[in-house]
């Protein structure tokens, strides 16, 4: 490379070597397997499923209580803005998890930590509807009228530019028959 070259053109040829030949660890051969594998709708039904045990849910709920607002913080850099997302998605996935296995009947029901995870995915992401409707149906659940209210106004609150239209039917409806029930 010489000082008029552009320092741009010298990476090329190792984007072009990857493009074409991609590291796969271990024996994997098919990449498209592997993509299908690690991002296919499978992976992320397995995520979206509720934990199996008190185990599993304790586990997710310790790595909520390590969230602490928008991941990579309110003003990143454009660049980093799909790392954001996904990131958004995961934990959005796990505090659900965690509210509908804390929601569901049995000795492992709990409120409050239903409550907290989707208070914290809702601070990570505050647009997002799953998370909406996790948490007005565990305030329901408890019988917890004032904290019912509160969902739904924190929710209108998020969406009073949307018209009707655009606002999501599946949290309407749940609202609709949450306060026709309360």
């Amino acid at each position: 490379m010489t000082i008029t070259t552009d320092p741009a053109d010298s990476h090329r040829p190792l984007v072009d070597r990857l493009l074409t030949h991609p590291y796969l660890p271990g024996d994997a051969r098919d990449f498209h397997a592997l993509l299908e594998e690690v991002n296919g709708p499978r992976h992320r039904s397995r995520h979206r499923s509720r934990p199996r045990n008190a185990e599993v849910s304790n586990y997710l709920e310790r790595a909520l209580a390590m969230v602490d607002g928008v991941p990579l913080g309110e003003h990143a850099a454009s660049w980093m803005s799909g790392l954001r997302t996904a990131m958004q998605a995961r934990i959005v996935d796990t505090a659900h998890s965690v509210a509908s296995y804390r929601t569901q009947d049995g000795r492992h029901q709990d409120f409050p930590s239903a409550r907290q995870a989707c208070t914290t995915g809702l601070n990570a992401d505050g647009h997002s509807e799953t998370l909406y409707r996790a948490l007005m149906r565990a305030e329901a659940a408890a019988g917890n009228r004032t904290g019912l209210r509160s969902a739904i106004a924190r929710w209108q609150d998020a969406n009073r530019h949307l018209t009707r239209d655009q606002i999501d039917k599946k949290t309407q409806t749940l609202v609709d028959e949450l306060l026709a029930a309360s």
